[in-house]
């Protein structure tokens, strides 16, 4: 690997804060999109498929009377719209499995810290306590909370320039 290579698997602190700091997003967003592939709501329902099939009301006592090929039309339309049906649940899974891996990644690098760093960085980021808060319910100083979160930081930079450049390499 050249040094720019290298250079460019090098992940930044403020790369590493971004990623603390859109935990929570990130969690709140893999557990949409597990309801909505839960929930299977079709982007493309049946009563779209029947307002398709156009069916005209006869003059001659109230009966339905169906165009010519609305059969094709419907079963067209219906095969369309499972497919549209398939490639929107495929894009939500796939959406799902990348987000998935982010925030494991995370949760699993975190959990490999000394307990003092995974807990501040557990108490500021995942569960969003200010500084002080987290300072309160970890029981110990303003100034060993910022050396835990400093050191745990830079822990978590080293990780992520690990598997970056390990993945480069191949």
């Amino acid at each position: 690997m050249s040094k720019t290579q290298v250079h460019n698997a090098i992940i930044t602190k403020d790369e590493i804060l971004e990623i603390l700091k859109g935990y929570r997003d990130l969690k709140n967003h893999v557990l949409q999109l597990e309801y909505e592939l839960a929930e299977s709501n079709p982007l493309v329902n049946d009563e779209d498929i029947i307002v398709s099939m156009a069916i005209n009301e006869s003059p001659i006592i109230g009966k339905t009377k169906r165009r010519a090929g609305t059969d094709d039309i419907a079963l067209s339309y219906a095969k369309t719209a499972d497919g549209i049906n398939m490639r929107h649940k495929k894009s939500l899974e796939d959406e799902l499995s990348v987000l998935k891996k982010k925030k494991e990644r995370l949760e699993y690098y975190i959990s490999l810290l000394d307990s003092k760093q995974a807990n501040v960085l557990t108490s500021i980021y995942f569960e969003g306590l200010t500084f002080n808060e987290a300072a309160e319910k970890l029981f110990i100083s303003s100034s060993a909370l910022k050396s835990a979160r400093s050191s745990g930081i830079k822990k978590l930079v080293e990780m992520y320039t690990n598997i970056i450049q390990i993945k480069s390499s191949d």
